[in-house]
Parts: structure tokens; sequence; C-alpha cells
């Protein structure tokens, strides 16, 4: 079962129902890690944890846990167990500490992750007019913690997983070539506001361009690259792009025959509503790029939009920087209430699905470069445009299926649970509770 239902994520581990999808809310990749603890994305309703079709017992559960490899690798972090209800059943509780032999945290009441991709617990506020459940911003519920009675002795190796998915796009080796060929010309186009921009010739056949930046600055230049790769994750029609490897604060991408968007820059925006419109939309607004002007976009003979120039995204935090972008306003605008801000967006469940899976691949690599700070952005925008998808027809993920269940929280069958009649002490969800020993 490990093998079959489990997936790793940045905080923890996944048991995931693979015929269901998840509202950001219910999604543990979205889930910001908490230092010295393993988050365990899994549904329950009080008395069970509920894995596709299965029904574990807290033994089941615990067994399985003892034996995953991102347990062995941790032996001195917690658990934080995300099943609804878990902790409100104090028997079931205790039982995964003694099993697994660590501390063990859940909560009492629905969980679910917020929009501070944090991890809450709390009651169910009532429901919107489409059946969703409303679920506060700061739990009103309580974590509780178990202890175990002993300890338990380590497994010598873990069970056998999955590998990870999709990994960062390989570096294009053309671009490599052309740098390296001896015939090579450097063919200078123009200065911009971020550096100074050369095409690489071969026989007068322009094969890649080169941008160095201002002072050959490193971070705007890394910036160019992760974003080239979120670009290619999502599907966007971005240039593929690599580091100089011969000059710091350089990047090397691919030549687009095209010509500037700025001579139809008056009515780009009769054009948002089309595919490659809105995963260029899609890729600004999960990157806060402040500069996606008509003259960074690029339109080839056949008609297609590319996004060129990267290296001003991550430049703050604010939505409102895209405003007055040709094609962010599929993701962000003018809300009913009046305000500027999300809206709903025309991507399907199914391809929040497939980004997500495929963001969360890229997290080695802008660590690699260091942007840890830069990916956090970009999830947390992510959580936003998931939230907020309410399309119909698949842009990117056109092949998968319709999902068996739509997740909201971490269980389902939690609204028979019979909860506990009196409130848990600690106000607020702010605080994490011991039960006494066998509940």
């Amino acid at each position: 079962m490990i093998g079959r239902f489990r997936e790793e994520v940045a905080a923890g581990v996944w048991y995931r129902d693979p015929g269901s999808m998840s509202m950001p809310t219910a999604d543990p990749r979205l889930l910001r890690p908490t230092s010295g603890i393993i988050d365990v994305g899994v549904a329950a309703d009080g008395t069970h944890f509920l894995i596709g079709e299965h029904r574990l017992t807290a033994g089941d559960l615990g067994t399985m846990l003892v034996h995953d490899p991102r347990l062995v690798d941790a032996p001195d972090a917690a658990l934080r167990v995300l099943g609804c209800g878990t902790a409100a059943n104090r028997g079931l509780l205790q039982e995964l500490a003694d099993v697994t032999g660590r501390d063990v945290i859940a909560g009492d009441r629905y969980v679910y992750i917020g929009a501070d991709r944090q991890a809450h617990t709390a009651n169910i506020q009532g429901y919107t007019a489409d059946g969703r459940p409303m679920l506060p911003h700061r739990g009103d519920g309580a974590w509780h913690i178990a202890v175990p009675e002993a300890r338990v002795e380590r497994p010598a190796m873990a069970a056998e997983v999955r590998p990870p998915g999709e990994g960062v796009p390989a570096a294009p080796e053309a671009l490599r070539a052309a740098i390296d060929a001896e015939e090579a010309t450097y063919v200078p186009i123009r200065g911009g506001s971020d550096g100074k921009v050369d095409i690489i010739t071969l026989d007068d056949v322009p094969q890649a361009i080169r941008k160095e930046m201002h002072g050959r600055a490193e971070r705007p230049a890394r910036i160019e690259v992760v974003v080239s790769q979120v670009g290619q994750a999502i599907g966007a029609n971005v240039a593929r792009a690599m580091l100089d490897p011969y000059a710091k604060g350089a990047v090397l991408a691919d030549f687009i025959d095209a010509s500037g968007a700025h001579e139809v820059a008056h009515i780009l925006s009769g054009f948002k509503g089309r595919r490659d419109a809105i995963l260029i939309g899609l890729l600004d607004v999960l990157t806060a790029n402040s500069d996606r002007a008509a003259r960074n976009l690029m339109v080839t003979d056949d008609g297609r939009f590319f996004a060129i120039d990267h290296a001003r995204s991550f430049d703050g935090d604010r939505i409102t920087i895209h405003r007055d972008q040709p094609f962010a306003s599929n993701f962000v605008g003018r809300r009913p209430d009046g305000l500027f801000g999300w809206v709903d967006n025309p991507l399907t469940r199914q391809d929040v699905d497939l980004i997500t899976e495929r963001l969360q691949a890229l997290r080695p690599e802008f660590e690699r470069h260091g942007l840890h700070a830069e990916y956090e952005v970009m999830m947390d925008r992510l959580y936003q445009v998931a939230d907020h998808a309410t399309g119909d027809t698949p842009l990117i993920a056109v092949d998968a299926g319709p999902a068996a269940r739509l997740g909201h929280h971490f269980g389902w069958g939690f609204d028979a649970f019979q909860r506990p009649t009196t409130r848990p002490s600690t106000a607020g969800g702010a605080g994490v509770q011991r039960p006494s020993r066998g509940g």
C-alpha cells in the first residue's frame, strides 16, 4: 500500500486516494514545511483512516508509517496526522503514538490547509451556494499531542516507494553547443533595462540569445533560468534558458524567430482567451512578474505568443502589479466586491493537479539557485490560482479523466462522526494539548 498510494511532498508524505482530486485546502503538496515535524496527509472519519477504498485502523496506519522512508530518515521528527477528527478519539491518537514510537500531533475537528499554507483545525462555518464548505482563516479547534508509552525499534530498511514525478527540464544542448563553437559570432541587438543582449550566430544563422545582466548580477540571471523552467512545466510558450557556464550573471536562451508584440499592443487584451495567452498570464501571476509589457512578448509568423525576459519576476509580491498586464486578467482583476484581487480562472481541477505536481518537482532547482523564498512565493500564488480554478475544459491535462471525489479537507464521512460535546480549552487553536493516557 505504501508503494501504491504514497506520494512524498515537501512537508512530509501524502497517502492519496488515486481516484480523487483536491482543492488547495486538502492538497499537502501546498503545505508549508514545519521544522521538526513530518506531516502525514491522510483522510479520516474519526474512527478510521481512509486511503482509496481501504479503511485502516490506527495500528494499520502506524505500521505503514514505521516503514515509510521519510520517517526512517528522520528518526527524531514528530508526526502531525492531518486526518479529520483524529484527536477527538483519544485512543486512536494514543495508538498511533505507541505504534510509531513518536510524538503524534492531530486536530480534533476538520483539518485543512489555509491560505497561509499552514494546517488548521476547525468546524465548518457553512456552505457556499455551490456546496463548498466554508472554512475559517484561523482554526477554532485545538491540536493535541500524544507521546508513546515506549520506544519502538526502527526498521533496518524502509519500504520501497515510487520514484518522484517529473523533474527539471533538461538544459538545451544547442545552447551549450552555440557558445562552445569557435566560429560563433556575437551580434549585439540592444541594451535593455536588465542588461545587454547579443544574438549568437553560426554562418549568419541565429542560434541562441545571450543576455548579460547589469553588473553581472547573479540573482536576475538565476531567476531567468528558473522562470523558464516554470514556463515549460506549465506548458507556456517560453524560451528555454540556462546559465552561461563561462560568465557570472549571464544567461543563454533559445532564439525565437518572431517579432515583438508592440505593434499589436493596443489589442492584446482581445487575445486573452487563447490557450497560449492564458498560460503566459498564469506564468506571470505565479512568478510575480512585474515586467510583462508588450515589449516582452513575441509573435511568431503563425500567430503564437512567446514570453521573454523574466529577470524582473519575484520583484515584489503584490498582485496589483499585474493590473495592467495583458494576459494576467484571466487570474486577477476586479472582484464583485469592487476590490482588486484573485478572480475565477479558466483552469480545471485536472490542470491544477498536474501543475502542482510539476511545480513541486522544481523545488530542488529553486533551492539549488538559492531561491528558497521565491519558491514559497510561487506556491502561495498557486494556492490562490487553485482555489479559483473553475474551468471545465482542460488546457494542460487534456488526457486526465474526471475525479471520483473532490476533497475539501482531510476527511469524508466526518460529518457523521460524533464530535465531543465540550469545547477544547485552548482558544483559537493556537496551542497543542496533551490528552490523558488511554483517553
